[in-house]
């Protein structure tokens, strides 16, 4: 048993390989994807700067769906998913011009002109969330943006708060409407779903107007952005007169916009408040049919005295993948965002005009292994604003947004994790509404439905090798680099290629920025070298990567390979267990200065210690008796390298 137990700890001691890291802030880059090629698996993108091999991402297809279009109660309903919401990883293997080929074949279809993303996946043996970690909003015009995601193959400490709060789908924004010319009619309701900006004079009369649907799966369609019908997953704009906007929707449905009331009877009407967004329930969140989709926008309400509120954002999406997640008491949050109007005087409360239709909340995945410590994590959907603040008129209210998806890859929630998936409440008239009579009524306005909690999560990850060539040469999997002397040695070999000119080898500092150092013309030869000769202003890590030149003016990347210059080319740590003492053994090409730090297994630091190094063999004492017994992570940090070690503290 002793002896078994001895393995593991030396399993566990070489498993740990790589520094952690501490990050906060936006940490993804994303993509607009022109085009998907699913047989070849490859896509074209409207820019691919700053993309290289070997980089991890996510192709994810944001919307479209097909829709009913009929003025009806059935408008924007889904009659064909298409392939909104299909998501999957993969790791570009190489470019040719505004093309990226992926390493593994492509397990999901993707509709072309469809909104398309890509967004790269940092990744790390241990990271430690220990700001804010947020994203760029989704842009509907750019098609880009309302996802987080990162991924480690050892463990996630959060620390600090993940937040995708509105980041998801816009809510309708504010559009007034003044009197004149687009004042209203006593003796008649307003009833379309959809209605155009502006409205013809004639037919319709120009007082058949409403406020802007929160924005869904499904396309706008011209001519009928606006109007009291959904737009899928989008609350509906609250139609003439100032009625409220409904609930934006994800899991759980969207609720209905409030009427106005307490008018007089000559005066105008306003019986037809926006409908909340349609529940996606149905469309994904099972292994069987994988798909995730941002939290719907919330209706604008009808507005005609400048005062009144938009739609609520939708929530974004969050996913994390490693081997085990730590939580540090933080949260993490994918909700809708409440209707706000900065210029009023309750910035979330409607004046003289109807209110905003509250956002839903988006999707949140968490895949991993284990989970420890607590962590709060949240999809809700948001309030739909009040309405009638500080004026005679009982206006409608905004409703409620439906709440999103909390989707764990465990069989249930762990201990310690609490997950809140309750929908918006709806907006009521206000308190400070000078007609008694309607305060604090929701005139008809209704909550958000709750989401879910789902579990067994697998996210896509296609496992079938696809890299064999770009190109079909053998460089991109053959380019390597190793350490001769003071020298890097590149070496690659290459098929016959038609067309092709040249190699241009580059160097990069940070494996981002490159510089040209030299190129190789095409011989007639498969293999090639190249030979950089490195100074000591090359300390640290050193990437590479060769670029191909055709005759036909075209491009395309290897892979990118690292090399570390002026690292230990010896070290060793013992003993493992230990009781009193560790000892730490280098041989080091160069005098150096260490940081070394001791981590427990929740990833808190426990002792902090710097030390001064000669050239060659040196030998390092480090106490360790007044640990307590347990799994402990030593980290050792230079400016040019640094390394891991676990190690377990005996009784």
């Amino acid at each position: 048993m002793k002896h078994f137990v001895l393995v593991v700890y030396l399993f566990l001691f070489n498993c740990i390989f790589s520094w952690s890291q501490t990050i906060s802030g936006v940490v993804n880059n994303y993509y607009k994807v022109i085009k998907v090629n699913s047989v070849n698996s490859t896509a074209k993108l409207a820019d691919v700067t700053g993309l290289n091999s070997g980089i991890r991402v996510l192709l994810i297809q944001m919307k479209p769906s097909t829709i009913h279009e009929t003025n009806s109660t059935s408008f924007r309903d889904i009659t064909r998913i298409r392939n909104a919401g299909k998501y999957e990883l993969n790791t570009i293997c190489g470019l040719l011009n505004d093309t990226i080929y992926f390493r593994k074949k492509l397990l999901n279809n993707y509709d072309s002109g469809g909104a398309i993303q890509l967004v790269t996946v940092p990744q790390y043996a241990d990271v430690t969330i220990a700001g804010v970690l947020n994203g760029k909003p989704w842009d509907p015009v750019a098609g880009t943006g309302g996802v987080i995601i990162v991924e480690a193959s050892g463990s996630i400490t959060i620390n600090g708060n993940i937040n995708a709060d509105g980041l998801g789908f816009r809510g309708g924004p504010m559009i007034n409407y003044p009197t004149p010319n687009y004042d209203c009619v006593w003796n008649e309701d307003i009833t379309e779903y959809y209605t155009s900006m502006p409205p013809v004079p004639s037919t319709p009369p120009m007082y058949h107007i409403a406020g802007y649907k929160g924005e869904g799966i499904a396309n706008y369609i011209l001519n009928k952005e606006y109007g009291r019908g959904k737009l899928a997953n989008g609350g509906g704009g609250g139609n003439n007169h100032n009625s409220g906007g409904g609930g934006g929707a994800n899991y759980g449905a969207g609720g209905k916009g409030g009427q106005r009331s307490n008018e007089s009877f000559f005066s105008c009407h306003g019986l037809n408040p926006g409908l909340g967004g349609l529940s996606l329930s149905t469309q994904g969140y099972t292994i069987a049919n994988n798909r995730i989709y941002f939290g719907g926008g919330g209706g604008n309400g009808h507005e005609n005295n400048n005062v009144g509120e938009p739609g609520g954002n939708g929530g974004g999406i969050i996913i994390l993948k490693s081997d085990q997640i730590i939580g540090g008491a933080a949260l993490i949050s994918a909700n809708g965002s409440a209707p706000y109007n900065a210029a009023n005087t309750d910035p979330y409360s409607a004046a003289g005009d109807g209110g905003g239709g509250g956002g839903a909340g988006g999707t949140i995945i968490l895949n991993m292994n284990s989970f420890s410590g607590s962590l709060s994590v949240e999809s809700k959907g948001a309030k739909g604003s009040d309405a009638g603040y500080g004026v005679v008129d009982c206006m409608g209210p905004g409703g409620g947004g439906g709440a999103g998806v909390v989707w764990l890859s465990t069989a249930s929630t762990p201990a310690g994790m609490t997950i809140n998936v309750q929908g918006g409440a709806n907006g009521v008239v206000s308190a400070n509404c000078t007609t008694a009579a309607c305060r604090n009524s929701p005139n008809g306005a209704t909550a958000g439905s709750a989401g879910t909690t789902a579990f067994t999560n697998l996210i896509p990850d296609g496992t079938v090798f696809n890299c064999a060539s770009v190109l079909n040469s053998g460089v991109l999997d053959q380019f390597a680099v190793v350490l001769r002397g003071d020298n890097a040695l590149l070496s690659w070999t290459s098929e016959s290629l038609p067309g092709l000119l040249k190699f241009v080898v580059e160097k990069s500092s940070d494996g981002k920025d490159f510089n040209s150092i030299g190129e190789l013309p095409i011989e007639s030869k498969s293999e090639y070298q190249f030979t950089d000769i490195l100074t000591d202003n090359d300390a640290g890590n050193i990437f590479y990567r060769l670029k191909l030149f055709f005759a036909d003016g075209k491009f395309s990347y290897s892979k990118i390979v690292k090399l570390n210059f002026r690292a230990p080319f010896e070290m060793s740590v013992y003993p493992n267990p230990a009781r009193t003492f560790m000892n730490m053994q280098f041989s080091l090409n160069r005098a150096a200065k260490l940081m070394v730090r001791i981590y427990d297994a929740k990833g808190m630091m426990v002792s902090n210690r710097e030390y001064y190094l000669d050239k060659g063999r040196n030998k390092i004492l480090i106490p360790v008796s007044r640990l307590s017994a347990g799994l402990y992570y030593l980290k050792i940090d230079n400016k040019d390298w640094r390394f891991s070690k676990s190690f377990v503290k005996a009784e």
